[in-house]
């Protein structure tokens, strides 16, 4: 379901949110990255209920409500995944940073107990730096695309959703003694030592490539300085096709229009159905009437994360 309001309101309501709208310079649009890096992690231990609720604030913006880890927590693996972040965003403001990796672990962080990971890649272009967001080490070819404010924004929407649906269709509880980390690679720029704060550096092997050909794309958003492709890897099977075909098929149920307000609804059901009968039906309600004002308009709201 996607609601759109004037275009002031929704600026302001994205700048709230991602403190930066992302468009109109370098700094806005690191600034934008940084907060996404936040809320996109932020999505994913919130749905694995890695800390508790309170350890989140509640921000709502076209209809979805996102949850966003808070910088100080009394929660010590709240505040552990809080500080690292902010750690690590040292080595993105000197453009060191490559590549950061959430990885979720079945007891210590050996390897041998990698459950699932989700990457963060960093690309530095002249005109900023871009950053790829995703599960394996692949190279990402690269194209001209749309920066407008709307792109980005339907673009982010879309990745968020798509780390909702991939962790409610795909994947598993934690388990009880279940642990993380923060895997940080640099850049050949990033000068010989450089850790970035609180970091150390680690000799083991790479926890990434053996499983690197098992990652899924989940979206891709790109502003003028910046662009995220996201991926994700689990180890448990998992029906590949249909969670990233469900990404695709909500069905549009109709839209209404004011001078000033738009608002579009759309339903998806992972349950089968006859959708031609659905639609075929939508047609044959006797209209009634109609009563439209200049100002009112329904409220939409997506419920993924209530």
């Amino acid at each position: 379901m996607a609601a759109t309001a004037n275009p002031n309101k929704t600026v302001m309501e994205w700048c709230k949110v991602f403190h930066a709208q992302g468009t109109e310079n370098y700094t806005s649009s690191i600034t934008f990255m940084k907060q996404l890096s936040v809320i996109a992690i932020s999505t994913i231990t919130y749905l694995k209920n890695l800390v508790p609720d309170d350890c989140y604030t509640v921000e709502n913006f076209a209809g979805h409500r996102l949850r966003i880890l808070k910088a100080q927590c009394e929660d010590e693996m709240a505040q552990f995944l809080s500080s690292a972040l902010t750690h690590a965003f040292d080595a993105l403001e000197k453009k060191y940073l490559h590549k950061l990796a959430l990885c979720f672990y079945e007891d210590e962080c050996k390897l041998e107990n990698l459950m699932e990971y989700h990457i963060f890649e960093y690309q530095y272009t002249a005109g900023g730096v871009s950053m790829n967001v995703h599960s394996k080490t692949q190279n990402n070819q690269k194209q001209s695309v749309k920066c407008t404010f709307e792109d980005i924004k339907t673009q982010t929407m879309f990745l968020i959703r798509a780390c909702i649906v991939m962790l409610e269709s795909s994947q598993r509880a934690l388990p009880p003694r279940a642990d993380i980390s923060l895997r940080l690679y640099y850049n050949d720029d990033a000068p010989e030592g450089y850790q970035a704060p609180g970091y150390r550096c680690d000799e083991s092997s790479d926890h990434l490539e053996p499983t690197a050909a098992r990652a899924i794309k989940l979206g891709c958003v790109q502003t003028p300085y910046h662009k995220l492709v996201a991926r994700t890897y689990t180890r448990d099977e998992m029906d590949i096709d249909a969670v990233v075909s469900s990404l695709h098929h909500y069905i549009k149920l109709g839209c209404v229009q004011t001078p000033f307000h738009k608002l579009v609804a759309r339903t998806y059901t992972r349950d089968e159905m006859d959708i031609d009968a659905v639609v075929s039906s939508l047609h044959h309600y006797i209209k009634l009437g109609c009563v439209q004002t200049p100002y009112s308009l329904p409220q939409a709201r997506r419920t993924h994360l209530h």
